[in-house]
């Protein structure tokens, strides 16, 4: 997918978390929606042959065979501090999710390092 397209389609994806309700029906939804967006970053990834920085193999949790979204989420994390077009693009999905998260795309990708040099590295 170009990065046009998956610009556009992660904004289509924002619009539709916004309009979820508070019901539990309505926050699978927004979970399932939260999923999407994470899998087309992901695949993206995968299209674009990114492999995870060395340095951060050493640290890499375990995950349970039946997490691959965890596993996923931590790939894309170890690649936002490591790629550019993957910090930006995955900076554009958390400005539409959620605008009120972060003031700035560094303010993220520090996050992001913080997270995953923390000692509680969860996913």
């Amino acid at each position: 997918m170009k990065h046009t397209e998956l610009y556009i389609k992660l904004t289509q994806l924002a619009e539709q978390h916004k309009s979820t309700g508070d019901e539990l029906e309505d926050i699978k939804d927004s979970d399932s929606i939260e999923m999407e967006a994470k899998e087309l970053i992901y695949q993206y990834c995968l299209d674009m042959n990114y492999k995870t920085p060395l340095k951060f193999l050493e640290n890499k949790p375990d995950f349970d065979d039946d997490n691959t979204f965890g596993e996923k989420k931590w790939f894309i994390d170890t690649l936002i501090v490591s790629q550019a077009d993957v910090a930006e693009i995955s900076y554009h999905l958390v400005s539409k999710f959620w605008p009120e998260e972060f003031s700035t795309k560094e303010d993220y990708i520090e996050s992001v390092i913080a997270y995953l040099e923390s000692p509680d590295l969860f996913y």
